[in-house]
């Protein structure tokens, strides 16, 4: 059986447009460190008050050292959600990169009201996958994003671009720049369309 894939979007603003240059031109993402990501309460848990002077400690100075040099790479299933191209791509102006990529190494992000209970995963020894529990789950008001993540040392992941879909509210001549680069490298772009609130795509290169 050959290797499967997924097919992930990743929104991106253009004011640092040598990023995009980069993801077309290498054919790579950028994984960010954890203290870099957008959400404060990345890698936090919760804990009772008897542990924490004692476990709570241990967990402080050993996993958070553990994790600190871990690098993340967020995906989204899909182009049509308002909410990542109001936030990440500079509101329409920006692009979603559409990338083939190897199935298992990404995995749905888990949505809950609370992060991870240290005492629950003690009782039930599970500390075993500590970081694949903390790293895969996020509170539930991000639930909307429907991120996909893969986790590594290496501060690049390769992809296989499909398409450039440019906001609908690009700069003209950004928007001839990125069509000459993808021609360049045979990487299909469409342009999104919004309609009564319905996103939509149309082919133009």
């Amino acid at each position: 059986m050959g290797t499967q894939h997924l097919t992930l979007y990743k929104f991106k603003s253009l004011n640092n447009i040598e990023q995009v240059f980069d993801i077309i031109i290498n054919q790579r993402l950028y994984c960010g460190l954890i203290n870099d990501l957008n959400d404060v309460r990345e890698a936090s848990m919760e804990m009772n008050a008897s542990l924490q002077t004692g476990i709570y400690g241990l967990y402080s100075d050993m996993f958070k050292g553990q994790i600190q040099n871990i690098r993340v790479l967020s995906l989204t299933k899909s182009y049509k959600n308002h909410l990542m191209w109001a936030h990440y791509a500079d509101g329409y102006k920006g692009v979603a990169i559409c990338v083939r990529v190897i199935k298992t190494d990404f995995s749905p992000v888990i949505y809950k009201k609370m992060c991870p209970d240290y005492d629950k995963l003690i009782k039930k020894g599970k500390l075993s996958g500590l970081k694949e529990t903390i790293l895969f789950r996020k509170y539930k008001c991000w639930k909307k994003e429907e991120e996909y993540r893969h986790i590594q040392k290496e501060e690049y992941y390769r992809v296989f671009i499909k398409e450039v879909i440019l906001g609908s509210r690009i700069n003209e001549k950004i928007q001839e720049v990125l069509g000459l680069l993808c021609k360049e490298y045979g990487i299909a772009v469409s342009k999104l369309v919004v309609e009564k609130g319905i996103i939509k795509k149309e082919i133009i290169l």
